[in-house]
């Protein structure tokens, strides 16, 4: 289902707070794949998280059979992420787990929002990314964290996207 279109650093050895994006093979789409790297590697940065994430760039197919599948949902969703312990990753030592991004959604999101998809892919990613980390917006405070931390990051990935990334 999902076909890497850059090499990550095997799984063996995995740099702390390593970033892998893939795309799924009937996926294509341009993104700023540094400043995403950049903007998601501080979040793991500033959490004190060692260990691998990687995002995976799909479409509405594949997000509603993981939403059936983990959540008994019959219907596509804009992010799901998945921890390491979860069903997913239970023999995977390194990995702090998976966010999927339907890129269906995003374009859909994004053009509700009158912003660049890109951007919409950032915003999916950082959630998906807090997600992984622990963050909930469950509780008007977890929301209220869950916001404050988007909007803090996207601030970063704009900074990237607009002065390269670092």
């Amino acid at each position: 289902m999902i076909a890497q279109t850059r090499p990550a650093p095997p799984p063996e050895s995995p740099s702390p707070g390593a970033v892998a994006i893939s795309w799924a093979d009937e996926v294509s789409i341009a993104v700023d794949e540094q400043g995403l790297l950049s903007t998601l590697g501080t979040a793991l940065h500033d959490a004190h998280t060692p260990g691998r994430l990687h995002i995976i760039l799909t479409n509405d197919e594949a997000l509603k059979d993981l939403n059936v599948t983990y959540r008994g949902i019959d219907r596509p969703t804009d992010v799901l992420s998945f921890e390491m312990g979860d069903d997913i990753h239970h023999d995977e030592e390194s990995s702090l787990g998976e966010v999927y991004i339907s890129i269906d959604r995003a374009r859909d999101q994004a053009a509700e929002a009158s912003r660049p998809i890109d951007e919409e892919i950032a915003h999916l990613a950082v959630h998906g990314t807090l997600h992984v980390l622990g963050f909930e917006h469950d509780t008007d405070k977890g929301h209220a964290e869950m916001v404050q931390l988007e909007e803090t990051y996207l601030a970063h990935w704009r900074a990237a996207v607009t002065h390269g990334a670092r």
